[in-house]
């Protein structure tokens, strides 16, 4: 009913409740049920006439606020095209990462968008605050934080902690209009500010994230790790006898897939992929389920990880480590030489994975199959210890290169951004970033699981049952209109001019690109909508996949649990489940696989913001230490303040619009570039410049540039340019 009411509202843009009746002939009961859910969702609104449209037919936006300490924000959806600024006045009680309903200003929708907030739906940040003495008086505590210096921080208890310790407080309530005062309660003591590690610890903290488990946690897995030793060896499995193996990451401990493949004698392909089956250890509804979905996904921040999963499950008895007997769910499949599953079978089993190859091993091994020069192959000490698997390894890579090819036929994009390595020390001090470049290996295995997951998700697609999908829509227009006004300012264009864009256009794109250009790739991803999970199935846009899934990591992604029980339940468990199937259960069942998507997809979002907000917090911690260096740079976004450069490294930074002192510069909205008004100087997305960093802090997460040419001006005049 609630995607019946969508589409509809999607076709028409206001209707009234008898309006809707005409097109949905549904009981009026159910029809109210619906609209009251979809209200209460934030998906849809009502007005004082009683007409019903989606959210944005209003004007009003769902979506998360990110403030600045100088007290305005910018209001972030997938709905809209561009970043919306918030005046400090039209704030309302909203806190930096609050999901919050905004009414844009449909009179300031040219050259800016502007917004109020007309709603507070949740505050979703723990805030991190320090304990400091009170003014004049020192027996007494008082909390501050960073984020709000002006704003009184109340709190009842205390508890234990001390003066200098950092703790993360949950929002009990906020009014900054009249008192100017957020209410807390204190949840953890983080550490004391002297403390090492203590930032990634407090944004761990920050985000709502917990780095312990609780004790029932903890005795529920010695309870399950003692129950699998006791029955190990009586639980009948079908034991999978060939050469199967890991590819990781070498700093992987959690190995949740393993792989195998073979060509066979028919021409086709053997791909085997084996899984770990965390499902037969986490039982539903158990306190490791709980927490497990309360948490939603592993958290990876820098070298720290905040696991799904307690480590003895993660790191242990699930982890398919190397030659130690695993419980998997294992899927079997027969590919041809077009790379469609024609045969598949998944089931229980027992694997002993052969080797624990990483990504880099992998790779030596298929440049030595690749070498016109085998004698003189450098690595000879990897290749002669895996050297029973190259044959495999070969079927691998003449594997995936059929699954590449097949994707690529059918519109799946691949836009192979480089990503941040940080290089670190033992205390955790950062030495140096550099650009996390993939390899075939990895292309290998994200090939493989793509192919497993789609295989998955058709099976049950089949069945009409209930099920949880990765859904990806296609652009919504408002960002595609954005997107081609920034590239028709670059040397590429697209093959037609239409209102929307296919899969195949976005490809041929990224096709015709320089190898080193990932200024328009940036662009096309911010055109993206976000993926996310559901119990209906609209395909995967980027993936050109007409039904898609999550299957292949269930170590750390609560989903893929789920998907695991599902199987189990429709496949596996086929005859008990027939026997008592009812209507009632299955609304049961489509319910809670409803309010786990929305779990799993708010995780993941959170997930990502603190994996992105640390590597911010880590680059500007490592350009701190390189201020008045020359960087090669590019641009990759402006806007009417300045631009934004990106380095080799992938360390982004602002050139502030005021240190452009050879001109006097405006932003045109037209164009997209910033233009000299003196002497028609231009600085446009895609042009490369050698920049000098002027500005670096770790707590704003903050990096500035300047042109080097104009460094060069002011050279002696270096400390204005710190802006500290």
């Amino acid at each position: 009913m609630k995607e019946k009411l969508i589409s509809l509202f999607t076709e028409h843009k206001f209707l009234n409740i008898d309006e809707i009746k005409e097109y949905i002939k549904d009981d009026k009961a159910i029809l109210e049920e619906a609209l009251s859910s979809l209200i209460n969702e934030h998906l849809i609104y009502k007005n004082k006439k009683g007409n019903y449209g989606l959210l944005e037919s209003f004007n009003y936006y769902l979506g998360t606020v990110e403030l600045k300490k100088k007290g305005y924000g910018f209001f972030k959806s997938d709905k809209l095209d561009r970043d919306v600024f918030i005046p400090m006045l039209d704030l309302d009680n909203a806190l930096d990462g609050d999901t919050v309903i905004v009414w844009i200003n449909p009179s300031l929708t040219g050259d800016k968008y502007e917004g109020k907030v007309v709603k507070v739906v949740k505050h979703n940040n723990d805030l991190i605050c320090r304990v400091e003495h009170k003014f004049h008086h020192f027996d007494n505590k008082v909390l501050k934080c960073d984020m709000y210096p002006d704003v009184k921080i109340e709190v009842d208890d205390f508890k234990d902690a001390s003066i200098g310790d950092l703790v993360s407080v949950k929002v009990k309530d906020v009014d900054l209009i009249k008192k100017n005062t957020i209410y807390v309660d204190i949840v953890n003591l983080i550490g004391n500010e002297s403390d090492s590690d203590i930032d990634l610890k407090a944004l761990i903290y920050k985000y709502g994230l917990v780095d312990y488990f609780k004790k029932e946690v903890c005795d529920n897995v010695e309870e399950v790790r003692l129950k699998y030793e006791k029955d190990k060896n009586s639980i009948k499995r079908r034991y999978v006898d060939r050469d199967i193996i890991t590819i990781d990451g070498a700093d992987a401990l959690d190995l949740d897939d393993a792989v195998s493949a073979k060509r066979l004698d028919n021409g086709n392909y053997f791909l085997g992929v084996y899984i770990a089956d965390v499902s037969y250890f986490v039982e539903k509804d158990s306190y490791i389920d709980k927490e497990a979905l309360s948490r939603g996904t592993s958290v990876y921040i820098i070298d720290k990880v905040v696991p799904m999963l307690p480590e003895t499950l993660s790191n242990d008895l699930c982890s398919l480590n190397e030659n130690t007997s695993k419980f998997v769910m294992a899927l079997e499949m027969e590919v041809d030489k077009y790379g469609h599953v024609i045969d598949s079978d998944i089931f229980e089993a027992v694997i002993k994975t052969k080797y624990r190859m990483t990504y880099d091993n992998v790779q030596v091994l298929i440049d030595y199959l690749k070498s016109s020069d085998k004698e003189n192959f450098e690595r000879m000490d990897v290749v002669n210890k895996y050297a029973s698997i190259l044959d495999m390894i070969q079927d691998m890579k003449d594997l995936s290169s059929i699954l590449t090819n097949m994707k690529k036929k059918r519109g799946s994009l691949d836009f192979d951004i480089p990503e941040a390595k940080f290089i670190t020390n033992d205390e955790g001090k950062i030495l140096d970033v550099v650009a996390r470049e993939a390899n075939l290996a990895t292309k290998i295995i994200e090939d493989f699981m793509i192919c497993a997951n789609e295989t998955v998700a058709e099976m049950v697609a089949g069945m009409s049952l209930p099920f949880i999908y990765r859904i990806h829509d296609k652009p919504v227009s408002l960002k595609i209109a954005r997107f081609k006004k920034v590239l028709s300012n670059t040397k590429y264009s697209l093959r037609r001019s239409k209102n929307d864009l296919s899969a195949y256009e976005i490809q041929d794109l990224l096709a015709s690109l320089d190898k080193d250009d990932i200024v328009v790739k940036e662009n096309i991803l911010k055109m993206m909508a976000k993926a996310k999970y559901a119990s209906y199935n609209i395909g995967h846009f980027g993936l050109a996949s007409k039904c898609y899934t999550h299957f292949t990591s269930p170590i750390r992604r609560y989903p893929d649990l789920l998907v695991h029980r599902l199987i189990r339940k429709y496949i596996l468990n086929s005859e008990e489940f027939y026997q008592n199937y009812s209507d009632v259960e299955m609304k049961k069942l489509i319910e809670d696989i409803d309010r786990i998507a929305d779990i799993s997809t708010n995780a993941e979002i959170n997930a990502n913001n603190c994996e992105f907000e640390a590597d911010d917090m880590k680059k500007a911690e490592y350009m701190e230490g390189r201020i008045g260096e020359v960087f090669d740079a590019k641009i990759v976004s402006i806007i009417s303040s300045g631009f934004f450069v990106v380095l080799e490294n992938t360390i982004e930074g602002l050139v502030s619009i005021k240190d452009l002192k050879d001109d006097r510069y405006y932003y045109s909205e037209e164009k997209g570039y910033l233009i000299g008004t003196r002497y028609n100087r231009i600085y446009k997305i895609g042009d490369k410049l050698k920049v000098v960093c002027t500005y670096a802090n770790k707590q704003d997460r903050e990096i500035n540039f300047i042109p080097q040419s104009l460094y060069l001006k002011n050279k002696s005049n270096v400390v204005k340019y710190k802006r500290k």
